[in-house]
């Protein structure tokens, strides 16, 4: 039987991603556009809500940071994230 993936499948898949695909290392800053392009890349595997969803979840539990440094909106990789990638 089918189960929908959770909130922290989707947000590990992304700090996968993070790390082993764009090379990331806790502090590096990656823009919402990027984020936005990988996730429509994936959608046959989440869908925007699911990865919405896995950002907010790894946010909580502290594996990325929202941050100010530019007008779109951007995630840092944290020292948790990556140990979690």
């Amino acid at each position: 039987m089918a189960t929908l993936p959770t909130p922290e499948e989707a947000a590990r898949f992304l700090l996968s991603q993070m790390v082993t695909g764009w090379s990331g290392r806790p502090g590096h800053v990656f823009n919402f556009r990027m984020i936005n392009v990988f996730a429509m890349q994936n959608h046959s595997r989440f869908t925007g809500e699911e990865f919405t969803n896995g950002l907010k979840f790894a946010v909580e539990n502290e594996w990325i940071e929202p941050t100010d440094s530019s007008a779109t909106p951007s995630f840092k990789l944290t020292e948790k994230g990556y140990a979690e990638a």
